[in-house]
Parts: structure tokens; C-alpha cells; sequence
């Protein structure tokens, strides 16, 4: 089980960060898969891949309340 961060290389403006997609090798299958997929979703050939830890991967929906 491993828990990986694709970020795609797409043109920004400079001022947004690109999107990042987790992926769970457990639920959703094959890294290369998951790169193919986003490759073909942005129409690109160049994506980043961080492996990450399960702290970093539950976090990711983690919203801070603003009091």
C-alpha cells in the first residue's frame, strides 16, 4: 500500500498552483494508471510523482475552520 501526490506540468499564470491528485495504490489501482489518466486528461506528457505518507494523504480534505 502506497500513497502518491501527481502533480501535473501545466501552464499557469504564475499565481495558482497546478492540481494535485492523490492516488491510493490500494483503491484506485496502478500508479502508471493514474499517470496515464492524467496525462490524457491535462494532454500533457510530463507529470510530477511524490510518494507521501498516509499523514499527508488524510490531510489533503482537511479544512481549517475560520473563527
Amino acid at each position: 500500500m502506497a500513497y502518491y501526490k501527481i502533480i501535473p506540468n501545466i501552464p499557469t499564470n504564475g499565481t495558482s498552483e497546478p492540481p494535485a491528485h492523490y492516488v491510493d495504490t490500494t483503491k484506485d489501482g496502478d500508479i502508471n494508471y493514474n499517470i496515464l489518466r492524467n496525462q490524457l486528461m491535462y494532454d500533457i506528457s510530463d507529470v510530477e510523482v511524490k510518494e507521501i505518507d498516509f499523514g499527508e494523504f488524510e490531510g489533503r480534505r482537511t479544512h481549517k475552520k475560520k473563527l
